[in-house]
């Protein structure tokens, strides 16, 4: 198993938080979480019967009372496979959970009785070692044992997948407050490597003990930390690399995002794709049997930018950039930007391509609606990255490769913009964005402040960086 560093910094829709930590991890807000994709391909078996550790930073926004479970890393599946870390209700305890389909064992923390207790507002790490071998595990909150247990004799199964924020199918269970700098280890950590991590908080600096896998999805969420993690730009490692066995984002209700009815948007991506299979960077559908929805979709390779009117039955309409421009294995900026004030066809919408305007085709392009489709089907749906929700609900066309930067904009973007966005080949990362004041998300799935000195220095550097 090699290490699994897909390393997102989220900036969430309409964020805001005042302070640097909560503008740079991911708010669950009661309703988001993360697909993680298959603990078995986490693990590397079917059941762990190695050591292993866990390590996340939260900040809890819900009371110690609450009446709902808030589950932040790992599954529950059914039939009690489980590995889960979680606020326990009926007890009001922090609690770690294993299960291997016989019935579940746990370590928790004592019971707490007030707001202050739980750090309600406040950032805490959260650290479980399980030595599975021996049957022990302990439970870790800033740094100091709240409990263990020495009989745990259950090993984790891993059926299901692995989430972050929520549990089982992105359902139930949600955290409500914020997550950062997730990572699963498949070792005991020793008391010198839990100190490094709740002081300096850099998992991929252990040296010859990296994690397995790594979410950072933040900036130094550890309010005493030196030092972040490395941020290798878009071109590089550290940015959130989708696989073909399915790995998706929720964003949530595209109404949340201002799509569904919008009149102008604008969508910025950049993405390296891996191969030339049919697969979805980004989108949102509705269900119904025309398939209303906006989504932008590599064709055997080539990307086509889709969107079907509400209860369109004569097809949608799209424009097509050839899989012969989008080359494999190197970065592509993306500016796709809706108007449907303007008249019907091609001119509603323009798609820009690495800072210019897109050498493409336009098909069905009288069928571009005036507005971006606003729920025709029986349900409203949620806008992902990765992989593209289905009429039936189930998911399809999984991506496999790269993407980095992807921001989201009410109103309509222009070619200078585009130039601007592209910044020579390397996102925009510092400095005023185009249209900042109509900039609604921004999820930068990477790293900007600190990286590797590739060129012979063999050291972290770490630039000046500000944040309003």
């Amino acid at each position: 198993m090699g290490t699994n560093y897909i390393a997102p910094t989220w900036r969430m829709p309409e964020n805001t938080n005042k302070d640097k930590l909560s503008n740079y991890s991911i708010d669950t807000a009661g309703t988001n979480g993360i697909n993680c994709g298959s603990m078995a391909d986490l693990f590397g078996t079917a059941s762990v019967t190695y050591n292993t550790s866990y390590s996340i930073w939260v900040k809890p926004e819900f009371d110690y009372n609450t009446g709902t479970y808030q589950t932040f890393f790992g599954n529950y599946a059914s039939g009690n496979n489980a590995v889960l870390l979680y606020y326990q209700i009926a007890n009001d305890k922090w609690r770690f959970l294993v299960g291997d389909g016989s019935g579940f064992e746990f370590v928790e923390s004592n019971v707490i009785t007030s707001n202050v207790e739980l750090g309600k507002g406040e950032w805490q790490h959260h650290c479980v070692v399980f030595d599975t071998v021996n049957n022990n595990a302990y439970y870790y909150i800033n740094n100091q044992q709240i409990n263990s247990s020495t009989s745990i004799t259950k090993k984790i199964a891993t059926t299901g997948n692995f989430y972050i924020g929520k549990k089982w199918d992105l359902s139930t269970g949600t955290f409500t407050g914020e997550v950062s700098q997730a990572c699963v280890f498949d070792y005991d950590l020793s008391e010198d490597q839990r100190t490094y991590l709740y002081n300096l908080n850099n998992p991929m600096a252990i040296s010859g003990a990296e994690p397995i896998a790594y979410w950072p999805l933040g900036d130094n969420s550890n309010p005493t930390a030196l030092a972040g993690y490395p941020n290798i730009s878009v071109g590089a490692d550290s940015v959130f690399d989708f696989d073909s066995a399915g790995t998706r984002i929720d964003l949530g209700l595209e109404s949340s995002l201002g799509l569904g009815g919008a009149s102008k948007y604008s969508t910025s991506l950049w993405f390296k794709k891996s191969d030339n299979t049919t697969n979805c960077l980004w989108g949102y559908n509705y269900g119904d049997a025309n398939g209303s929805g906006w989504y932008y979709w590599l064709n055997s390779g080539s990307l086509r930018i889709a969107t079907g009117k509400n209860g369109l039955t004569s097809g949608f309409g799209y424009y097509e950039i050839s899989s012969n421009s989008l080359p494999l294995g190197e970065w592509q900026h993306i500016l796709v930007v809706f108007d449907g004030t303007l008249s019907a066809g091609d001119n509603r919408i323009k798609v820009y391509h690495n800072g210019a305007n897109a050498v493409g085709t336009y098909s069905n392009s009288a069928n571009f609606p005036a507005t971006l489709p606003n729920g025709n089907g029986a349900s409203n749906r949620n806008a992902y990255l990765g992989q593209l929700q289905l009429g039936n609900g189930s998911f399809s066309y999984n991506y496999d490769g790269q993407l980095s930067n992807v921001q989201q904009w009410n109103t309509d973007l222009s070619l200078s913009n585009a130039e601007t966005l592209y910044n020579n080949g390397q996102p925009l990362m510092t400095g005023t964005q185009p249209q900042a004041a109509n900039l609604k998300a921004w999820y930068k799935l990477n790293q900007y402040d600190s990286y590797w000195d590739l060129g012979g220095n063999g050291k972290w550097t770490f630039n000046n960086a500000a944040i309003n």
